[in-house]
């Protein structure tokens, strides 16, 4: 069984890219299952940083083989943008590089749906990136959204005008249309399908033939399970299962060929965009509220606060989380106190597992545990055995709460900053 699959514990921005670069050091074939170009993973290499939306961070070993499965949504503007930025870094994909003809392709219509649904809800705004992802999973499951196999096919011109009918029929009375010139749509789309051609491939058989031989397939999750369009922080999620279990679904690869989830999860919490988020800024006990960090899809500051413990726990059941990457640990090491959230208060109640109703996190009372910083420095150390004994203690109590082995401690962002505590994951 040598599948393993990476997902997020959060809402995303966990520093998965890190994470899947490093196992995939070791991986002949790493697949990227659901989302889209909403998604975002930065991987620092020595000097340089790559920051991918669509491609596999995989593709940053240059023996490795990458794929784009069916269960995501496709930009073919912004897929072939990454590619052309790839090749100007000396980093080929010609061959290695493959997407299902299954993926769903976003068309301009679906960015200009999304753009204008987010402003038609004024105070409920979830954050979208504008990038059309929902508006494409949304056709996805009407029943008239185009795939990949049908933009390279020759019928894409008429499958296209009998979709703009059938959106035009569906949203005309919300969104305007006028704007767009199908014929224009249609060349430039084909043109994008010849640029693409070469890339599409029966991926599905392929991943089942390596796998049947035992070859090592690293399965990347987009976004983080709190954002999970069923098990989230609804309606303030992404629109695909963002759980380890969607992953395979949009891989086109059943349970039994995976041995190993891991759950990434920073050393403290952070979200992008709208929604609940019990421990931000949470009595701001020490410089939890210094921590700037950026979107690497969106551009704009995470907000942040202290680890919670009953939301990371709740997504690395939901994935079946068989060990933890804890992502981040340096960042708190001019921390003298750090708060880690073990439970909450609802309505003077005690509660171990988050509320499903978004208006119930209104009324949460995180429960902290206070622990001793450590104070010093830990980007340059290469075994759990020198962290600072604090360290050790905040990297045990989380290990504590998630009910699961940390195998992967990251102490800075580049990719030798990483302690393996576990060689045999």
């Amino acid at each position: 069984m040598p599948g393993t699959i990476v997902v997020g514990l959060g809402w995303g921005d966990e520093g998965k890219g890190k994470i899947v670069d490093v196992f995939a050091s070791r991986a002949g074939h790493v697949v990227r299952g659901q989302g889209g170009n909403n998604a975002g993973h930065t991987v620092k290499i020595g000097d340089a940083e790559y920051a991918l939306h669509l491609i596999p961070s995989g593709i940053l070993h240059e023996k490795t083989f990458c794929y784009v499965g069916g269960g995501t949504v496709f930009d073919p503007k912004h897929f072939l943008e990454e590619i052309e930025q790839l090749n100007r870094a000396g980093i080929q994909t010609e061959g290695r590089l493959f997407v299902s003809q299954y993926a769903h392709v976003v068309l301009p219509t679906h960015k200009m749906i999304d753009t204008t649904s987010e402003s038609l809800r004024e105070d409920m705004k979830i954050g979208t990136t504008g990038r059309g992802i929902g508006p494409c999973y949304m056709d996805a499951v009407g029943r008239y959204g185009i795939r990949l196999g049908e933009l390279i096919h020759p019928s894409f011109p008429e499958v296209f005008r009998n979709t703009m009918h059938l959106q035009r029929k569906k949203y005309s009375t919300a969104y305007d249309f006028s704007s767009f010139d199908e014929e224009q749509i249609i060349k430039e789309y084909t043109d994008y399908a010849n640029k693409l051609r070469s890339y599409v491939a029966n991926i599905e058989q392929t991943l089942d033939r390596v796998l049947t031989l035992d070859e090592t397939v690293l399965f990347e999750g987009a976004q983080g399970a709190l954002l999970d369009t069923v098990f989230g922080t609804y309606p303030f999620v992404t629109s695909s299962h963002t759980v380890a279990a969607g992953v395979l679904a949009g891989a086109g690869v059943g349970p039994s060929h995976i041995s190993n989830v891991t759950g990434v999860v920073k050393a403290f919490s952070s979200r992008v965009g709208n929604g609940p988020f019990p421990t931000e800024d949470a009595e701001p006990f020490g410089p939890v509220t210094e921590i700037r960090e950026v979107g690497t899809t969106t551009g704009r500051d995470r907000r942040v606060g202290w680890f919670d413990g009953v939301l990371s726990k709740h997504a690395a059941k939901l994935s079946g989380a068989t060990s933890i990457a804890l992502t981040k640990l340096d960042v708190l090491s001019s921390f003298d106190a750090i708060k880690v959230c073990v439970g909450y208060e609802l309505d003077g109640v005690e509660i171990d597992v988050p509320p499903v109703v978004s208006a119930d996190y209104e009324r949460i009372q995180p429960i902290y545990e206070t622990l001793p910083g450590w104070n010093v420095p830990i980007d340059h150390m290469k075994r759990a055995s020198e962290l600072p004994k604090n360290a050790r203690a905040y990297v045990d109590k989380i290990e504590e709460l998630l009910e699961a082995p940390i195998d992967i401690i990251s102490v800075g962002p580049n990719r030798e900053q990483t302690i393996v505590v576990n060689q045999e994951i």
